[in-house]
């Protein structure tokens, strides 16, 4: 008992410095991915079981819980605050936050775009080729902002043919590339601009 309170003490000191820098760097890539203002705050409360009889752990006395301050409001819980996009956006800023201390080697990304375009997509796809460098990033987007970063390229596209409805996925060579960001960027009669 008296070795587990003295791991749990010193665990309970890392993890309040360590949720101060978490919350920093989680903002500082906030104010990258266009949401500026947004506070972040990694919450540390006491482990509590159910039925109030258990005393051991094994994540020590504590656990984190992330809360988020959107538009000057008061803290809460992220999934009660936050839109897709911005959810989607936690969740990025989060990996690269911790990506130089612990990452697993894929990440999967399902429409990390919901919800924004332009600057902001770009500024996602900055960030997912940067998080690329320590992990494989595999996303699913509508977005040439964001696709245009990737390394590899695949089409997705459903097939019915009046029975049943397939899907046929296809790596795209490099003019093949070109052809479907420019289709994403001006639709299916492709401008020489968007080629450009």
């Amino acid at each position: 008992m008296q070795e587990y309170k003295k791991i749990c003490e010193k665990l309970s000191a890392n993890r309040q410095k360590s949720a101060k820098d978490l919350a920093q760097k989680v903002e500082d890539e906030l104010e990258f991915l266009k949401m500026k203002g947004t506070k972040f705050l990694v919450e540390i409360v006491p482990n509590v079981a159910n039925d109030n009889t258990k005393e051991y752990f094994n994540t020590g006395h504590e656990k984190a819980k992330f809360k988020a301050s959107l538009n000057k409001g008061a803290f809460d819980d992220i999934n009660k605050i936050a839109s897709g996009g911005e959810l989607s956006r936690f969740m990025l800023a989060m990996k690269v936050a911790l990506m130089n201390v612990k990452t697993i080697p894929t990440i999967i990304f399902d429409e990390i775009d919901t919800g924004i375009s332009g600057r902001t997509s770009d500024a996602v796809g900055k960030r997912m080729k940067a998080l690329a460098t320590k992990a494989q990033i595999l996303a699913v987007t509508h977005q040439p902002q964001i696709a245009s970063k990737a390394d590899n390229h695949y089409k997705i596209a459903k097939i019915d043919d009046g029975k049943k409805v397939s899907t046929k996925i296809k790596q795209l060579n490099s003019p093949e590339k070109i052809e479907e960001i420019a289709r994403m960027l001006s639709g299916e009669n492709i401008s020489p601009q968007a080629i450009e």
